[in-house]
C-alpha cells in the first residue's frame, strides 16, 4: 500500500475531488466520476483554448459545455488550430498541466 501526503505524492483516492488541491483535477473527478491523468490533461488544453479563443475544441472531452460554446469553423482556422499549436510548445504552460494534473 502507498502512503499518503505528507510521506509521498500518491492520491489516495482517485474517486475524491478533494484528494488533489487543483482545479482540473476537481472538474475531472466531478466530470468522469474518476480520476484519469490523461483526462485531466486534455482538459487542460480546453481550459487554455477557452481562455484564448472564448471556445472550446468540440472533438475533445470538455468539463462545461453549458458555459462556453464549442468553436465553430472559423474559430478553428483562426484561433484553435493555431492555439493548440502555441500550446503544445509552451514548455511552461505544459508544467503546469502536469502540475495540475498529476500521475496516479
Amino acid at each position: 500500500k502507498k502512503l499518503p501526503k505528507p510521506h509521498s505524492d500518491c492520491i489516495q483516492n482517485v474517486e475524491s475531488e478533494n484528494s488533489y488541491d487543483s482545479f482540473l483535477y476537481k472538474q475531472t473527478v466531478k466530470s468522469l466520476v474518476k480520476y484519469e491523468q490523461k483526462s485531466c490533461l486534455l482538459y487542460c488544453l480546453q481550459k487554455y483554448l477557452v481562455e484564448r479563443c472564448n471556445c472550446y475544441d468540440r472533438t475533445l472531452i470538455f468539463y462545461d459545455k453549458t458555459k462556453y460554446n464549442g468553436c465553430n469553423y472559423n474559430e478553428v482556422l483562426n484561433c484553435s488550430t493555431p492555439v493548440s499549436y502555441e500550446f503544445y510548445s509552451n514548455k511552461n504552460q505544459m508544467e503546469r498541466c502536469f502540475n495540475d494534473c498529476p500521475k496516479v
